[in-house]
């Protein structure tokens, strides 16, 4: 029963994490914020987290551990490492996650746009770090499917995908689509072609494509 009770108490905390900084951003989010609105008292936060960044990066952590394993399956699974198979690879886990949270599909996703966008370089490094265990692979496979583009402007390209992404999951005018597997296939589809297309563009002239 504690057990069970400590489990229900850090995830009372995390979603509150996701409804506030979705609303408030990082920065406009206190620890008393989350206290309040969790139910709980500043002892169960250290207790269970130690931090509010802490707190920020295991709400992120919980958001990853299953797009990371989807993402790496599928890649796997992926024979054709094309720009477009890839790309899928990339997005539609978080199209799954999102509809795994049912009524909290929205805050979540607005937590993940606003965590993304972190204030402190070093809060988004650790950010990042959730999610490279499946960002490594996509974009080695990036590379190897877009050879003639640079490394710099892969890079540029990637966090373009990776804003369009995050905006088209958070946009609240895409909330109608995101509530039927229907929307999410056709917002999906939408999002994989853009993206992809992106991706396998020639490089741009006089943007530092590798010369040959």
């Amino acid at each position: 029963m504690v057990a069970a009770d400590a489990t229900d108490t850090k995830e009372r905390i995390l979603d509150a994490v996701e409804d506030l900084v979705g609303e408030c951003g990082c920065d406009g989010t206190s620890v008393r914020m989350i206290t309040d609105a969790a139910g709980v008292n500043v002892a169960a936060v250290n207790y269970h987290f130690g931090s509010k960044e802490e707190l920020l990066v295991a709400a992120a952590d919980r958001i990853s551990t299953a797009m990371n394993e989807a993402r790496v399956r599928m890649l796997k699974e992926t024979e054709a490492r094309h720009a477009p198979e890839i790309t899928r690879a990339m997005i539609e886990p978080a199209f799954v996650a999102m509809s795994k949270a049912g009524d909290r599909a929205t805050a979540r996703a607005r937590f993940g746009a606003m965590i993304c966008a972190a204030p402190s370089e070093a809060l988004q490094e650790r950010i990042h770090e959730c999610f490279r265990q499946s960002s490594d692979l996509i974009w080695e496979d990036l590379r190897r499917a877009v050879p003639n583009v640079s490394e710099e402007e892969m890079t540029s390209r990637y966090r373009g995908a990776l804003a369009v992404m995050i905006n088209a999951v958070a946009d609240i005018r895409n909330a109608d689509a995101m509530r039927t597997a229907e929307g999410r296939g056709l917002l999906l589809g939408h999002l994989v072609t853009f993206v992809a297309n992106g991706f396998a563009a020639p490089p741009t002239e006089g943007g530092g494509g590798d010369a040959s």
